[in-house]
C-alpha cells in the first residue's frame, strides 16, 4: 500500500492558491518525485482532492536552500458558481450532439463541478459528498449534481439531498432540496410514487422554513420527460430556478447555496424519527443509528 506523505483539509485557499509542503516532508516528497528541484524549478504532478484526481504544479519558490519553500499549486484554478452554472446552461445541450465517450462535459460534471462547489467553502469536504452525472453510456436527458450528507445518504436513489437539475431544453437549472425516487418506485406505480413524494415534501415543508425558496410542486423540467426525469421534477421540496442569459451574480448564487445547506442541516439535525425513508427502510451502507453514534 502506498504511503501518504502529506494531507490537508480542502478549503478555498488550497483550491485557488495551493499550499506549502511542511519542512519535515521535503525530503520524502523529493524522494517520491525522484527529483530534487532547485529554486525556480517546477514539476507537473497529480494530487487527490478528496476523491478527485487533479493535475498540479510542484514548485521550489524559495531563494535559499535545497527545496526550501516548496509549494503545490492546483492547476487550472477554480471556476466560480456563476461560471459553472453558465457553462451548464450554455453548453450541455449542444454537447449531446457529440460523442458521449470521453467528452469533456463528463469530466466537467464529475470533477470540475465538485471542486467548484467545495471551493466556495460552503460545503465541507468531510461530511458531504458531491457527485455529478451526465449519464451512463449515453447522455442523460436531465443531468444532475448532488450534494449528499454522508450520515443519511450517498445515493440519488434514496433519502434527502441537495441537487442541481438541468431542464430538458437546457434553458433552466434548478437548485433544489430533493428526494430519492428509485427505491419508492420499486414497490409502487409511478402515480403512487409521485403521491408519496408529494406527501413527503409537504411534511418537510410543514416543519422547515423555506428560507425564501419556492415550496410547491410547480417546477418544470420540460415536456416528454423520461419517467426518471419526471420523478426528479416531482421530488422537489424547495427550489430556485436559474435561467439561461440571466444567471445571478456570484454573491447571490453562493447565498442561495448557503441557505439551502442550512435547510439540509436543519433536516438532518432533526429527530431520527422524522428522517425519510423511515429508519427501518433505510440502508445506505451506514445506518442512521450508527451514523449518529459515530458523530456524537
Amino acid at each position: 500500500m502506498s504511503e501518504c506523505i502529506y494531507s490537508n483539509n480542502i478549503n478555498k485557499s488550497i483550491l485557488t492558491s495551493g499550499f506549502t509542503i511542511p519542512v519535515d516532508k521535503w525530503d520524502a516528497f523529493s524522494k517520491c518525485l525522484g527529483v530534487k528541484l532547485q529554486k525556480g524549478e517546477r514539476k507537473e504532478i497529480t494530487v487527490w482532492l478528496g476523491n478527485l484526481k487533479r493535475s498540479a504544479t510542484y514548485t521550489n519558490v524559495n531563494l535559499t536552500g535545497d527545496n526550501a519553500g516548496s509549494t503545490v499549486s492546483h492547476a487550472g484554478g477554480v471556476m466560480s458558481l456563476k461560471g459553472m452554472i453558465s457553462k451548464i446552461l450554455n453548453e450541455y445541450v449542444s454537447s449531446k450532439q457529440e460523442t458521449f465517450a470521453g467528452h469533456q462535459m463528463g469530466s466537467f460534471f464529475r470533477t470540475d463541478i465538485p471542486l467548484t462547489i467545495y471551493g466556495t467553502g460552503i460545503v465541507p469536504t468531510g461530511p458531504y459528498l458531491i457527485t455529478g452525472s451526465v449519464g451512463q453510456g449515453n447522455w442523460a436527458m436531465i443531468p444532475w449534481i448532488c450534494i449528499f450528507d454522508r450520515k443519511i445518504t450517498t445515493s440519488e436513489t434514496k433519502g434527502i439531498y441537495i441537487v442541481y437539475l438541468l431542464s430538458k431544453d437546457g434553458n433552466s437549472l434548478y437548485l433544489s432540496f430533493n428526494q430519492g425516487c428509485t427505491d419508492i418506485r420499486k414497490n409502487h406505480t409511478k402515480k403512487e410514487t409521485i403521491t408519496i413524494m408529494h406527501e413527503n415534501a409537504e411534511s418537510i415543508r410543514n416543519r422547515i422554513d423555506s428560507r425564501g425558496f419556492s415550496a410547491d410542486n410547480a417546477a418544470r423540467l420540460g415536456d416528454g420527460l423520461t419517467e426518471l426525469g419526471e420523478l426528479y421534477q416531482e421530488g422537489m421540496i424547495f427550489y430556485k430556478e436559474y435561467r439561461k442569459g440571466s444567471v445571478p451574480e456570484e454573491t447571490e448564487l453562493q447565498d442561495d447555496l448557503r441557505r439551502m445547506m442550512e435547510i439540509y442541516k436543519e433536516y438532518v439535525d432533526g429527530p431520527i424519527e422524522e428522517w425519510w425513508p423511515k429508519k427501518e427502510e433505510y440502508d445506505p451502507g451506514l445506518s442512521k443509528l450508527n451514523g449518529c453514534q459515530q458523530i456524537k
